[in-house]
């Protein structure tokens, strides 16, 4: 089964040809599609009915059922008696309604104003590209030669084959690990290496309080990102600050993991969404008309 969204919107169709993350996945494997739409946005039920009917007639039959998140009616009774389906028709159910948790801060801060001050900037992957001097892109967003922020002295250049592999070294004296998946590649660096990679060497950049990796997971290293969050507190004003001894990254996660997959069970129709994993697109399902063409 997938569920919507990998990365864009199944209703960006001018993408469609192109997709594989979305519905390109769902129809090579002809698996069922459950939509989800976050109710914080608003919208949701226009955005649900919106992404149907413009998708075609062969993408729209994978889509199976939708799925509501944050609603703050636990329940969610009220919203489970008003959607039916596009246009009433029982044919896309609403499978579930999920809680909203504790919202997290929308927060917006100048990476350049952080670096003159002396506070530290962290750049991952496509942040750390951004703290390039320059940044040239014939691939993704084909704008060519572009300024970067500056905060790093490095050029980042892409390349049509995409890095993807799981990453091994040490940073700070600290084992640490994580994986890669990018286009960019760093070029003509006069920066000190945040990373030894076991393969390939120095990795990332630093400098002062700025860093920058392409390397994802590198914080879910208990010995290093105690010793970094450390540095980080000194840099940012707070010296002695105590790092807990006792966190264990893959802990947390694992139990975050557990309370999505229990919030799932508690207010999803389990009994219907199992029916689909064993017995795939229910061959009525109908299809919504639109004046796109």
């Amino acid at each position: 089964m997938s569920s919507s969204k990998v990365r864009g919107s199944v209703a960006e169709i001018n993408l469609r040809a192109t997709d594989l993350a979305n519905m390109g996945l769902a129809r090579a494997t002809n698996l069922p599609v459950l939509l989800v739409s976050d109710v914080d946005r608003g919208g949701s039920l226009a955005h649900l009915f919106g992404t149907t009917a413009v998708l075609d007639a062969d993408d729209q039959r994978l889509i199976t059922g939708y799925v509501v998140n944050k609603f703050r009616d636990l329940g969610g009774r009220s919203l489970r008696r008003s959607i039916r389906g596009p246009r009433g028709d029982p044919g896309h159910p609403c499978d579930g309604v999920r809680p909203r948790l504790a919202p997290g801060p929308r927060t917006r801060c100048g990476a350049g104003g952080r670096a003159r001050d002396g506070r530290p900037v962290i750049g991952i992957c496509g942040g750390f590209q951004m703290l390039a001097r320059r940044i040239v892109d014939p691939v993704e967003s084909r704008a060519g030669d572009v300024d970067g922020l500056g905060l790093l002295d490095l050029e980042i250049v892409f390349h049509p084959d995409k890095t993807l592999r799981q990453v091994t070294g040490t940073a700070s004296g600290a084992t640490v690990a994580g994986y890669e998946i990018h286009h960019g590649r760093v070029h003509s660096s006069r920066e000190q290496p945040w990373i030894v990679d076991d393969m390939h060497g120095p990795e990332g950049a630093v400098r002062g309080a700025v860093r920058g990796t392409h390397w994802h997971g590198l914080l879910a290293a208990d010995v290093f990102g105690r010793d970094l969050l450390r540095s980080v507190a000194a840099q940012s004003g707070r010296p002695g600050f105590i790092v807990s001894p006792t966190t264990v990254v893959d802990e947390i996660r694992a139990a975050q993991v557990d309370l999505m997959a229990d919030l799932v069970q508690e207010h999803l129709d389990m009994p219907r969404i199992e029916a689909l994993i064993c017995g795939g697109i229910d061959p009525a399902v109908p299809v919504v008309g639109h004046h796109l063409d």
